[in-house]
């Protein structure tokens, strides 16, 4: 029996497969930034957060808009 989450997809529910592939398509890219997010702390540590490295290797104006 498959049971069904109340995530919307489109018209239908989604069922539990699609949602643990989704978690972990989901969890892969949050360790994949988080692992890019190390190797610039450790190739070049700034004082600052994020937008540090924001403003420094994309643009101020994208520096500014994830500090802010």
């Amino acid at each position: 029996m498959v049971r069904l989450h109340f995530h919307w997809h489109g018209h239908r529910m989604s069922t539990q497969y699609e949602m643990m592939l989704l978690h972990l398509l989901t969890n892969y890219q949050q360790w994949a930034m988080m692992q890019c997010l190390g190797e610039m702390c450790t190739y070049l540590p700034l004082p600052g957060a994020i937008a540090t490295f924001a403003t420094r290797y994309i643009d101020p104006a994208a520096g500014f808009a994830i500090g802010w």
